[in-house]
């Protein structure tokens, strides 16, 4: 494929969990290993791709840990290292351990002042400090809507 995914410094394993879902055959849960860093989803090789025909990205995000971290965020980034911040809990996350739907539109990105027809870091989650043992989030249905 074109893209590739990592976490900065190792600081979270992910598995794959085939019975906490919001749709499709199962999500992916991210166990922390240390606080202040981020889960990255980015184009292979310089690449970069362009969603300017689409009008939102949707995504599922499920965590009871999170409760405890000073922050949680989506991060969408361009080629020219352009970018916007939202806290998840400003689209509707909740720590309940349920799966909360996120839509990012793509006119606010574009108003950030990202390029959305050059993303090269296509999406970003974030956390920050508070992290301690066993904490985790899920990941589901990341989606790209007309």
């Amino acid at each position: 494929g074109d893209t590739e995914e990592y976490s900065w410094d190792n600081s979270a394993r992910i598995r794959y969990d085939g019975n906490h879902k919001v749709e499709g055959n199962g999500s992916y849960q991210f166990y922390l290993q240390k606080g202040w860093s981020r889960w990255v989803l980015t184009m292979k090789n310089n690449q970069s791709i362009d969603i300017s025909g689409y009008k939102q990205i949707k995504f599922a995000v499920s965590s009871v840990s999170a409760a405890k971290w000073d922050d949680f965020k989506v991060i969408i980034q361009d080629r020219d290292d352009n970018y916007m911040v939202a806290k998840l809990a400003d689209l509707g996350f909740k720590p309940d351990g349920k799966f909360h739907w996120l839509i990012l539109e793509i006119e606010g990105i574009k108003k950030a002042g990202v390029d959305v027809s050059n993303l090269g870091k296509i999406i970003q989650i974030a956390w920050g400090g508070g992290v301690g043992a066993n904490h985790s989030f899920h990941l589901d249905g990341l989606q790209l809507l007309k």
